[in-house]
């Protein structure tokens, strides 16, 4: 949306464009006047009025205040409404003081102040002094809080099987978590059986749930994890696949290598929980992140299991069904589990990284009210089909990890990441005979 205005209002002038879409455009320059090292006061954001109808520029207005505190307080520049009050008050009633400020406006000053490393990170009593009178400014900002204002909600970066996943800062540690919140009992108890049965795993690639001490013992528990600002798999898989991403062979071929070498490290990493008896029941793409340098994260363990030696255990004490029917083995739509469902839950994901999409596809992505049935009765088109450039390996390697029979799939996540990783250093692979000559296997593998 944000490009494609760009594009317009370099074609055709920014007053020719919708007005709502002038509107977008004054908070684009302000970004890319920031991005280019300009010093904006305040007093210079009516240059960015310019082109703004007379009924919009109350609005706009306090929407370039709002990322006008954010930008600023992020180059340690910032300063609180006051300022914008004595410059606009006398123009807009909305900025007048702070009887008449918008509690939307206040609310992204609060946030604006909680950024790293610049921020002063206010309390919640500041704004009770400087906004006397102003209850609704205070429940909201009191919204943000929690375990007596310890903990800020800054924005929400996902939303998990059992709550919202926020991005919060820790006002005692000075540092920036995930939590885990929910608003009901039932999604309460699943917090804390997550967090009980993962509580045995310790390892950089998964992250679990904490559960945080509070002050205020009749308050439900809070539940926190280390905070991956990264990327997703899907994303990076979607990057590969977008035929918009103009990307050489040489590139292409790299980022693939690197799609999966990242596989290896999740089969590994759930081969470490699968020897603590745990089951992930929720593999996807989504599910993985990135950081920077790619290191794996698995998160939203909330579907987690414990198993004995490996026997099919039921993924739910109740009868919905627990997962992601576009990446399910059959067994699990029937409501059972092992390491060899986890298996074919990574088997989905190499699908996905070679063709670009699931193993499992519904119209409009919405699985249909019979999706449990054709789950369990699925024909897989082989990746092959679908993206005729898949290597012949690859695609023998996705096959078994997919079989419908679990006990002709790879019986471990470990096995599986062996075949790859074979792939990888040009050596056979488990699925055909170890008595390839290599001179075929070569050819095979280009294939």
């Amino acid at each position: 949306m944000l490009a494609s205005l760009i594009v317009k209002f370099q074609e055709k002038g920014e007053r020719d464009v919708d007005r709502y879409e002038a509107w977008t455009a004054s908070l684009l320059r302000l970004r890319e006047a920031f991005k280019q090292g300009k010093n904006i006061g305040i007093e210079k954001l009516r240059d960015f009025l310019q082109y703004i109808s007379e009924d919009q520029r109350s609005g706009t207005l306090q929407d370039l205040t709002a990322e006008h505190l954010k930008l600023t307080w992020q180059e340690k520049q910032g300063k609180l409404l006051e300022a914008y009050f004595e410059e606009y008050g006398e123009e807009f009633e909305e900025l007048n003081s702070p009887a008449t400020v918008p509690v939307d406006l206040v609310e992204d000053e609060f946030l604006a102040r909680y950024q790293q490393a610049h921020g002063d990170f206010p309390s919640v009593e500041e704004y009770q002094q400087r906004f006397p009178g102003r209850n609704d400014i205070i429940e909201h900002l009191e919204k943000r809080c929690l375990d007596r204002g310890r903990y800020v909600k800054l924005n929400i970066i996902g939303r998990g099987a059992m709550g919202d996943i926020w991005r919060v800062y820790d006002c005692r540690s000075k540092n920036l978590i995930a939590v885990k919140e929910s608003d009901s009992n039932d999604n309460h108890l699943g917090l804390a059986e997550e967090s009980s049965i993962t509580s045995e795993l310790d390892h950089p690639s998964i992250i679990t749930l904490q559960t945080l001490q509070q002050e205020d013992s009749t308050a439900p528990p809070l539940y926190g994890m280390t905070l991956v600002d990264g990327r997703s798999l899907a994303q990076e898989i979607g990057k590969y696949h977008t035929p918009s991403e103009h990307l050489s062979k040489a590139d292409r071929r790299q980022l693939m290598q690197q799609l999966l070498q990242i596989l290896v490290e999740v089969c590994e990493s759930l081969e470490y929980a699968h020897s603590k008896g745990i089951l992930h029941c929720d593999l996807k793409p989504g599910n993985i992140l990135l950081s920077e340098d790619n290191k794996v994260a698995i998160i939203d363990w909330g579907m987690a299991k414990i198993i004995t030696n490996n026997t099919p255990s039921p993924v739910s004490h109740h009868t919905v069904i627990a997962g992601t029917p576009e990446y399910m083995p059959p067994e699990q739509a029937d409501g059972f589990a092992d390491t060899r469902s986890e298996v074919f839950g990574l088997g989905a994901i190499l699908y996905q990284i070679l063709t670009g999409s699931p193993p499992h596809k519904w119209d409009n992505r919405v699985p249909p009210p019979d999706w449990a049935h054709r789950v369990r009765q699925s024909q897989i088109e082989q990746a092959s089909e679908t993206t005729r450039s898949t290597p012949a390996a690859l695609n023998a390697i996705c096959n078994k990890a997919l079989t419908q029979n679990p006990e002709m799939r790879y019986q471990t996540a470990a096995a599986l990441a062996q075949d790859i990783k074979n792939y990888l250093n040009g050596q056979a692979v488990s699925v055909w005979s170890e008595a390839i000559p290599a001179k075929i296997w070569r050819k095979l593998r280009r294939r």
